[in-house]
C-alpha cells in the first residue's frame, strides 16, 4: 500500500468526530477550488470530477451532521 495512502486512513481511523467534520469541509473546499481552476483553464473533465467528488462530501457532511 501506497505509505500516503496508509498514512491517510490511519488519520481518518483515530480521528474524533470533530476532526472528521473538520476533514470532510476542508476536502469539500479543496475540490470546489479545483474546480473553479480546472473550469478557469477550460479543463471540464476534471472540473465536472471535482465537482461530483465535491458533493459526495458535502452527501457525507449532510448525514454526519443528522447524526
Amino acid at each position: 500500500m501506497d505509505p500516503r495512502e496508509q498514512y491517510r486512513r490511519t488519520r481518518i481511523l483515530t480521528a474524533s468526530p470533530g476532526e472528521l467534520l473538520i476533514m470532510l469541509y476542508d476536502g469539500a473546499i479543496t475540490r470546489v477550488r479545483k474546480a473553479y481552476r480546472s473550469a478557469n483553464a477550460d479543463n471540464w473533465a476534471d472540473a465536472g470530477s471535482a465537482i461530483v467528488r465535491a458533493q459526495e462530501i458535502i452527501y457525507e457532511l449532510i448525514a454526519c451532521l443528522k447524526r
